[in-house]
């Protein structure tokens, strides 16, 4: 394989590993879920690390509630909005 290219050279070695059969290299390895589980919602637990490192969160119940939020939101920080278009009038 004198002229064969990086990309064929990896293949053929790829493939000679997977036709040699071994030993198992960790014989006492214990199969553990990834994660570990909760006993709280997924959601409380994001909510109370999101604070824990200086996060705000802020919870909507619906459509309605996430459109009075954001108003809320953008009057408290004086935030003010423009639509794309708009040439210059505001929307809060």
């Amino acid at each position: 394989m004198k002229n064969a290219t990086a990309k064929e050279v990896m293949l053929k070695r790829i493939r000679q590993a997977l036709l040699q059969k071994n030993d198992n290299p960790h014989p006492n390895f214990k199969e553990t879920p990834l994660y570990k589980e909760e006993d709280e919602l997924v959601d409380l637990v994001f909510v109370r690390e999101l604070t824990a490192a200086g996060g705000k969160f802020l919870y909507c119940d619906g459509e309605i509630g996430l459109i009075e939020n954001l108003i809320t939101l953008t009057e408290v920080n004086n935030i003010k909005i423009s639509m794309p278009g708009s040439r210059g009038s505001k929307i809060c």
